[in-house]
């Protein structure tokens, strides 16, 4: 990969990592000790209808929070594999993962095998 690529990605990913980060701030909290992002219950009243609405709503923001946790996870080691000399590089085959796919999802880690 040439240095224009692996600057054109870096930008891409560090863009998505704001993005991501905005994102979690909106769905949770960062905890400071842990540095990981828990989702918050809001209280909206005291009826049944808004006890279950606050109960469903939290579930959503949970799973919607875990997932951009990982997102940024991964974001965060194909940062490093940039820096590494890595990027690109499927983890599992050892493979280049292909500008396509690279291009839609920046923080992949695997290719796609097609048979």
């Amino acid at each position: 990969m040439t240095a224009e690529q692996l600057t054109y990605y870096k930008e891409k990913l560090v863009t998505k990592r704001k993005q991501t980060i905005e994102s979690l701030e909106y769905y949770g909290k960062c905890n400071p000790e842990t540095g990981s992002y828990e989702a918050q219950y809001k209280d909206i009243g005291d009826d049944y209808d808004e006890n279950a609405y606050e109960v469903t709503t939290y579930g959503r923001n949970q799973a919607v929070e875990e997932t951009l946790e990982e997102t940024l996870e991964k974001i965060d080691r194909a940062l490093k594999r940039i820096e590494e000399g890595t990027y690109g590089v499927c983890q599992k085959t050892g493979k280049r993962i292909s500008e396509e796919r690279l291009e839609v999802f920046p923080e992949a880690e695997e290719c796609i095998e097609v048979s």
